[in-house]
């Protein structure tokens, strides 16, 4: 994979991480707390987490002429993954505030 193209992949799948890092902390206080003062927080954090991963998916999409390594492979997956608890997340904050 081209240098450059590698570099970009890993800035989008750190910020992927960073934001599903946030999401999670503020999650586990609202629900160890039980306010949800924080909800509007949350929500911003979730919306952000989608714009990562769509920025990681379009990067990928841009490098499919190269071939991914097994790393590049396995953080596509992460990325998936760190969505998947984002919709969850989504989903448990509506129920919560309605």
């Amino acid at each position: 994979m081209e240098a450059l193209v590698a570099f970009g992949l890993a800035c989008n799948v750190i910020q992927v991480v960073d934001a599903s890092r946030k999401v999670y902390e503020i999650f586990a206080q609202l629900r160890k707390l039980g306010t949800t003062a924080r909800a509007d927080e949350l929500r911003d954090s979730t919306q952000y987490l989608l714009k990562c991963h769509n920025s990681l998916q379009d990067s990928l999409s841009n490098a499919s002429k190269f071939p991914l390594l097994e790393s590049g492979v396995d953080l596509a997956k992460l990325s998936r993954s760190c969505i998947e608890a984002a919709k969850d997340l989504e989903d448990e904050l509506q129920k919560i505030t309605g």
